[in-house]
């Protein structure tokens, strides 16, 4: 296209009216030296816009420039806040100091990265955010005609709303925060903390408890629109029964016969299909590209059976909520961690295959705490006043002390 023409013009030129007429406009900027300098203009899909894969169009000082990580981060928000986590059309200019440019990161020099990337990051993301979830409230639908013979029940009958709105509304705000939202990623202690750096202080950070709090906040949030985890092989749930209740037959019984009399409404507000053999064949979203650890199913099934108070709605929907919440929070593999004394002490006993499973499946959730949980947790998690007096986030050091440390060396 012409030099001069308008960029949405472009973009109708090239992808057509159906695309442009669906498009925002978003901008930001930042001129901290200390984070980050950049400024940029661009356009993003809105919520009527459907498309089975991500389109986007990156410039970086004029140069047409690849960046997985930035994409990635635009993917996240879209997930969480639009329901069935449509994938997003993006053109994004941006300008900043060409030193602050990393392009020697692919041979072809198309992938590129950013200094202070993770500054630049979060900033885009916000605006992002900020753009869809006010555009959100504008979004129109297209008629469509139900052909299930059950008449499903309207997910947005006044009363469930109110129910899930007092329970967003219930989660507190505290000085956690600005911690959460600017926290740096630096490492996992152990099984359970991780490392975090904030301004010049460091914290441990409960990975279980901060994932757990995450999960029951998005479940609330995506009430009646997730997507859905297929099982390949749905599994009775008489069976998932017996193995967490240690073949207590009656007891599965009755627990099973509970759930299938709720299956309709677990799966309309929660996506969990229960189907008429008493099998578990879906589950749902509630974090993009983040999959739980299903060992741990039976305890989860058996949850829903005791755990739920089915006769108040706000309470059964806040207890199931919490229920998907401890499911999908991302506990320690139940394998024993390869690296610890666990699996080394019985070594010698066991096939290399257990051990390499172990191996994957602790390597897998680090890899999933720092590229999936502390990107969603900075973008949407709202901390409660509990975390700062229950060992969730623990302040280990402080710049300002080792220097005086140091001096006295």
């Amino acid at each position: 296209t012409v030099t001069s023409t308008p960029r949405d013009d472009s973009i109708r030129t090239v992808y057509g009216i159906s695309v442009a007429r669906d498009l925002l406009g978003v901008s930001t900027s930042s001129d901290d030296p200390c984070h980050s300098i950049f400024k940029m203009e661009g356009f993003v899909s809105n919520a009527n816009y459907i498309a089975k894969k991500t389109t986007m169009i990156l410039f970086i000082n004029g140069r047409l420039v690849e960046c997985s990580a930035l994409k990635r981060a635009i993917e996240i928000v879209y997930s969480a806040s639009l329901p069935k986590a449509p994938k997003p059309f993006v053109y994004m200019s941006i300008t900043l100091p060409s030193e602050h440019v990393d392009v020697n990161i692919h041979p072809t020099k198309r992938e590129v990265s950013l200094l202070n990337q993770e500054n630049v990051i979060t900033n885009i993301q916000n605006a992002v955010e900020s753009k869809i979830r006010s555009s959100n409230m504008t979004k129109t639908f297209l008629a469509a005609v139900r052909r299930s013979v059950r008449q499903r029940r309207n997910p947005k009958e006044t009363a469930d709303l109110t129910s899930i709105q007092e329970l967003l509304g219930e989660i507190d705000h505290s000085g956690l925060l600005d911690i959460v939202k600017h926290c740096t990623y630096i490492g996992m202690a152990d099984d359970v903390f991780a490392v975090l750096q904030h301004n010049t202080r460091l914290y441990l950070a409960n990975v279980v408890n901060l994932s757990q709090e995450l999960m029951y906040q998005q479940v609330l949030r995506r009430f009646a629109y997730f997507n859905a985890i297929k099982l390949s092989d749905p599994p009775l749930l008489f069976d998932l029964l017996m193995i967490a209740l240690k073949e207590e037959d009656k007891i599965a019984e009755m627990n099973t016969s509970l759930l299938k009399q709720k299956s309709e409404m677990l799966l309309e507000y929660f996506c969990i299909h229960i189907d008429e053999q008493g099998k578990l064949s879906n589950l749902p979203v509630i974090l993009d590209q983040y999959t739980p650890d299903m060992d741990r199913v039976p305890e989860f099934v058996l949850s829903l059976a005791n755990d739920i108070d089915w006769e108040n709605e706000k309470e059964c929907f806040q207890t199931i909520s919490a229920s998907l919440g401890i499911f999908y929070s991302m506990r320690p593999p139940l394998f024993p961690n390869p690296s610890g004394d666990g699996l080394q002490f019985y070594r010698k006993d066991i096939d290399c295959d257990l051990v390499a499973e172990a191996e994957t499946s602790w390597a897998q959730r680090e890899w999933t705490i720092q590229h999936v949980l502390f990107p969603s947790m900075r973008l949407f998690l709202k901390p409660s006043k509990a975390m700062a007096t229950n060992g969730t986030f623990v302040q280990v050091a402080t710049l300002e002390k080792l220097y005086k440390i140091f001096e006295r060396c």
